[in-house]
């Protein structure tokens, strides 16, 4: 008998599947074309579960992004260091809830390079920013807005 075989194996790569098949379903169809690999859907999953999980706090995740900009150059051109990063919220959807995030973005002499907003069938946003950074980003106020 071949060892390697194992009965419930199939059974959890179909609820795999069936799980982000659904992940995707409850999301505009746009959002496939803005995702670049397949771990920053699972990060997006597990932001919107955290969102589900507790509607009064949202899940946030900040990564650098790398950009053309970032060259021997580029910084020497620029009078200050910049740091580019890609931050990703998910939270309940709110009235107001974008503008008040683009706000916080946007404080400390931080810009807001890029946006993909988008919400879920269940009224859970998921929205993807590019952030230039020179200062802090100041997202532990986005906590107080939600709750």
């Amino acid at each position: 008998p071949d060892m390697d075989y194992q009965p419930n194996a199939a059974s959890k790569n179909e609820s795999v599947f069936n799980t982000v098949r659904q992940f995707l379903s409850d999301l505009p169809p746009r959002y496939a074309l803005g995702v670049d690999t397949p771990s920053e859907v699972l990060v997006h999953m597990r932001l919107m579960a955290a969102a589900r999980a507790d509607s009064t706090r949202a899940a946030v995740h900040i990564v650098n992004v790398d950009d053309d900009a970032s060259s021997w150059e580029a910084q020497q051109q620029r009078p200050q260091p910049r740091s580019v990063r890609l931050v990703t919220i998910s939270c309940a959807d709110r009235n107001g809830l974008l503008e008040y995030i683009t706000r916080l973005l946007g404080t400390g002499g931080s810009r807001v390079l890029d946006a993909d907003v988008m919400t879920s069938k269940d009224n859970i946003a998921l929205d993807r920013f590019v952030v230039e950074m020179t200062g802090r980003l100041r997202l532990d106020k986005l906590q107080n807005y939600i709750e």
